[in-house]
């Protein structure tokens, strides 16, 4: 691109951004639980978490409670230290963090990335649970944060009064010099500052706090003067160098303060953050995959669907299709049982992750899988997605990917200690990596940020609102289904999630927190056990006696592992009509709560544990035989004690690779704990307990076996994340 087409690009982007800005202003604008605002591409859209909320003692809430206590732990005077020593601010008796918060580089090159998380973090907790003294640290770090850019305007006035960051401008300086000497490489400033970015920008989209959004806005302006000066000086070449280095989401920040300020420079600033080198490929349907590194190019790809959210088709759809491609892409060739992907944080080539898993000569092989954070990216991706389409897939591999990559990084009953890789080898434990397990205050890697996020938002992606435009099967229950139903004129409910929470739904409201603080039209109470045993009840109730019915659509996803011969939906007890299908959304359009009355809708979506292959298609054939064991959402793994002699031997000898319930025992509990889910697999070889991956906190586990039979036979795979998504 030639320094007249990047102009020329930047007077269209600004015409559009002046144009789109009364447009957007004349938008009902609404707060989610990401920190986004109202798209104008979304066809349903989430509940803020503040009308969602996770029921008591269940694993999600504990996860979650014990985040809370991990948020809390952090003081504010540390949080902010690295800031106030770049500005120059007294540190009073302040004691900083150590690892990647480090007050000095290299290994402090990252300082300041963790605060911004943590802003993001608090105000997503803040809206979960209300805690007072989570939103006193939040208020007051935001004000601090202000203090220390004040003091910036002077310290550092080049490109106008809005620097701030946890190291000085030396980091830009060299950055823009492309690290050559007397510069070292320092990292990834602009992934710091997105950080940054996105925790104010979190602070005032969903706790209206102000002076968080002047702070960003500032950024956003320095930034941008910073860049612009840079391309006239230097072209548009150096810029795309620069690009080079991981800058975070920049795009996906600056997409979501256009649609708050309607500023044309912040469009523009997002359009700059959009690197060709991957998104010209992926709107061509190339898969360049193999070889980049995995949470870079997600978090660009989280950007390039909210640049398809905030321009919209007419001038985006490319976009949307890019966004479409890649999740295909990444979940058909290059992806673990888990959900997730990528081995030393980059992705291998189509269909080549045999020896990530195990090879004699790559000792880290099996070890250093999955970054964590980069399953948090995905989920973003995901939900974009499903907003766009209602495919029932996406939530497939949300649901999917939250079960076996997220749920299971945080250590049980320690706050402050998660993973940042997540190991996949033959009798590993989870701190069997480069990494180990993290610890509170001297770790704070980027998947620290990421996960102190992931469990703030829990709640998040249960329940949708909106019209829908996907495939559906529709079912009747009894004589309160209207003729019309579907042509009804309040939004339909979307159950897109089991998970045992309390929703509050006005109906005909636009989601997202709409009406907040007006009486719900309608209380939701989900109790599943989804996991366990395939069932979740579902209650609707109105919490007024003089409310009349309601007239809406259901629509519950009935998961792709299903056994949809056995499944069951009941409606007050009374079976409905119609089919159930594995994969589909089972719409319910009636009547509700007809002169104040509860209704319960039960569903029972029954599963088997099937068998996932390893993802490998080399000549040699040496992966053939890898498969891992999956029990619907959830991904199960051999557990062994630390000095069992099988611990290292993933070869077994099996009866059969189609008929796994000849071997394959679901184990009956000797405890009153129903939420039991473990089962024994007796093969020739080896007896083998199974549990799910994201209970295991210490014990050694195998999660790929080399499984052989007496005679060949093929293998039944779960029908999870390795097809294209329905059209």
């Amino acid at each position: 691109m030639t320094m007249n087409h990047m102009i020329g690009l930047g007077l269209l982007v600004c015409v559009a951004a002046k144009a789109g800005a009364l447009q957007h202003s004349q938008d009902k604008h609404f707060c989610e639980s990401c920190g986004e605002q109202a798209s104008i591409t979304n066809i349903v859209n989430p509940f803020s978490l503040v009308d969602v909320k996770i029921a008591e003692n269940t694993n999600e809430w504990k996860a979650q409670q014990l985040n809370l206590k991990y948020l809390l732990m952090l003081n504010v005077s540390s949080l902010s230290y690295n800031f106030k020593n770049t500005s120059g601010l007294p540190l009073d008796d302040a004691v900083p963090f150590g690892g990647w918060e480090t007050p000095h580089g290299p290994v402090g090159d990252d300082r300041g990335h963790f605060t911004g998380h943590w802003l993001s973090a608090s105000a997503l907790m803040i809206e979960a649970t209300s805690d007072a003294q989570l939103t006193k640290n939040a208020a007051e770090l935001v004000s601090v944060l202000g203090e220390c850019q004040k003091a910036n305007a002077k310290k550092f006035p080049k490109f106008g009064p809005g620097y701030l960051s946890g190291f000085p401008t030396l980091y830009f300086d060299c950055l823009e010099n492309l690290w050559q000497k007397p510069c070292r490489y320092m990292q990834v400033p602009y992934y710091n500052v997105h950080k940054i970015m996105q925790g104010m920008l979190d602070q005032y989209l969903l706790l209206s706090n102000k002076q968080a959004l002047e702070i960003v806005t500032l950024m956003a302006d320095y930034f941008y003067k910073r860049i612009t000066t840079l391309i006239q000086t230097n072209g548009t070449s150096v810029w795309e160098r620069v690009l080079d280095t991981e800058a975070g989401g920049m795009n996906d920040v600056m997409y979501q303060l256009y649609r708050v300020s309607g500023n044309a420079d912040h469009l523009t600033m997002a359009h700059l953050f959009d690197k060709q080198k991957w998104f010209g490929p992926i709107l061509n349907k190339t898969d360049i995959l193999g070889g980049n590194h995995a949470n870079t190019h997600l978090a660009l790809t989280v950007g390039g669907a909210q640049r398809f959210d905030t321009i919209g088709p007419a001038k985006a759809d490319s976009y949307r299709t890019g966004v479409e491609f890649f999740v295909e892409t990444l979940t058909s060739a290059h992806s673990y049982s888990t959900g997730g992907s990528n081995f030393r944080e980059y992705w291998t080539q189509p269909h080549q992750l045999g020896q990530t898993i195990v090879d004699v000569k790559d000792a880290i092989a099996g070890h250093d899988t999955e970054e964590s954070c980069t399953t948090y990216n995905l989920l973003k991706i995901l939900r974009h997605a499903f907003r766009w389409t209602t495919d029932p897939r996406y939530m497939d591999m949300y649901s999917y990917a939250m079960t076996n990559g997220v749920m299971g990084i945080q250590k049980q009953n320690t706050p402050g200690v998660m993973l940042y890789l997540l190991p996949l080898g033959v009798g590993v434990t989870k701190g069997n990596s480069t990494r180990s397990w993290g610890t509170p205050f001297n770790s704070f890697w980027c998947c620290y940020g990421t996960g102190i996020e992931s469990f703030s938002k829990l709640a998040d992606s249960i329940y949708f609102q909106g019209k829908g435009a996907t495939e559906s099967v529709n079912a009747t229950s009894d004589a309160n289904t209207p003729s019309d139903a579907v042509t009804s004129s309040v939004d339909d409910l979307w159950v897109a999630r089991y998970v045992s929470s309390t929703l509050r739904f006005t109906v005909g409201s636009e989601g997202e927190g709409e009406a907040r603080g007006d009486a719900p039209d309608v209380l939701v109470t989900q109790q599943s056990s989804m996991d366990v045993d395939g069932k979740s009840t579902i209650t609707l109730s109105s919490p007024s006696s003089q409310q009349p019915k309601m007239t809406f659509a259901l629509h519950l996803r009935v998961p792709s592992w299903a056994i949809a011969s056995k499944a069951v939906v009941t409606v007050n007890g009374k079976p409905i009509s119609g089919a159930i299908v594995a994969g589909k959304w089972l719409t319910i359009s009636r009547d509700w709560m007809v002169a104040g009355a509860e209704d319960t809708v039960l569903v029972v979506f029954p599963t088997e544990v099937r068998l996932r292959q390893l993802d490998d298609n080399s000549t040699s054939h040496a992966y053939t035989g890898m498969n891992s064991f999956v029990f619907g959402d959830t991904l199960l793994v051999g557990v062994y004690t630390a000095t069992s002699p099988d611990a290292g031997n993933n070869n077994i000898t099996v009866p059969s690779l189609t008929d796994l319930s000849s071997w394959v025992k679901r184990k009956t509990s000797s405890t009153s704990d129903s939420s039991t889910i473990e089962f024994v697999a007796t093969t020739a070889t080896q007896v083998i307990t199974l549990i799910p991956l994201h209970q295991v906190d210490e014990q050694r586990y195998t999660v790929y076996y080399n499984m052989s039979t007496p005679s060949p036979s093929n293998v039944k795979n779960a029908p999870m994340l390795n097809t294209q998504p329905q059209k």
